[in-house]
C-alpha cells in the first residue's frame, strides 16, 4: 500500500507541468497567427503601393532631358499654388547633393516642396539607400519609419515632424515633402500628371 501512495505524487505533479506546456503552445500559436495576420496586411499593402507606382509610371510621358526648370513648376497642383522656383534642389540633410529644380507649394494644409533631379534608376538605388540609413539614425531622429518599393521611398520622421516621399520613373526622381501634409502620395500624382507632356 506505500508504495501505491509513494508513487501518487510524481503524476499529479505531471498534470500542471503537461498544462503549462499546453498554454505556451497555445500562445505561441496564437502569437504566430496575429503576426501571420499583420505580416500578411504589410506585405499586401506593399504590394498595392508598388502596383500604384507602376502605374503611375506607365501613363507618365516625361518632359525632355533639356527641358527648361519652368516646366516642373506648374502654377498650381491638387489646390496647391506655385509660391516660389530656384535651382536649390539639394537636400544635404538626408545626403541629397545633386542639381535638380526646386518648386514650394501653398495649400489648405500647409507649404510643400518638390524637387526634381535627373536621375538613373542605379544613382537612385544609391540615394534610397543613404537615405534610410540616416533617417533609421536614432541619434538624430526618435521616431522614424519608412516603407521602400523599387520606384518608391516614403518616410515619416519626428521631431522635427518632415514627412517625405520619392518617387522615380523614366530618368527622373521626384521628391516631395512637408512638415503637415502626412500623406503626399495623391499630391504626387497630380503633380507628375501636370508636369507629362503630351503622348507622342
Amino acid at each position: 500500500m506505500s508504495d501505491a501512495r509513494d508513487a501518487a505524487p510524481p503524476r499529479s505533479r505531471s498534470r500542471p507541468l503537461l498544462i503549462g506546456c499546453g498554454v505556451v503552445v497555445l500562445l505561441m500559436l496564437i502569437c504566430g497567427g496575429v503576426l501571420a495576420y499583420f505580416g500578411g496586411q504589410a506585405f499586401q499593402g506593399l504590394f498595392e503601393q508598388a502596383r500604384r507606382d507602376e502605374e503611375l509610371a506607365s501613363r507618365w510621358h516625361p518632359p525632355a532631358a533639356d527641358a527648361e526648370p519652368d516646366v516642373f513648376a506648374p502654377e498650381s497642383v491638387a489646390g496647391y499654388s506655385l509660391s516660389s522656383v530656384d535651382d536649390t534642389a539639394a537636400f544635404p540633410a538626408l545626403g541629397i547633393e545633386y542639381d535638380g529644380t526646386h518648386a514650394v507649394y501653398d495649400g489648405p494644409d500647409g507649404t510643400i516642396d518638390v524637387a526634381v533631379y535627373p536621375m538613373d534608376a542605379g544613382t537612385v538605388a544609391g540615394v534610397f539607400d543613404e537615405v534610410i540609413r540616416r533617417i533609421d539614425d536614432k541619434s538624430r531622429f526618435a521616431s522614424t519609419s519608412h516603407v521602400r518599393t523599387n520606384r518608391s521611398l516614403t518616410f515619416h520622421l519626428a521631431p522635427p515632424d518632415l514627412h517625405g516621399r520619392f518617387w522615380h520613373a523614366n530618368g527622373w526622381l521626384i521628391f516631395v515633402r512637408s512638415a503637415t501634409v502626412t500623406d503626399l502620395e495623391p499630391f504626387l500624382v497630380a503633380y507628375v500628371e501636370a508636369v507629362s507632356r503630351d503622348e507622342p
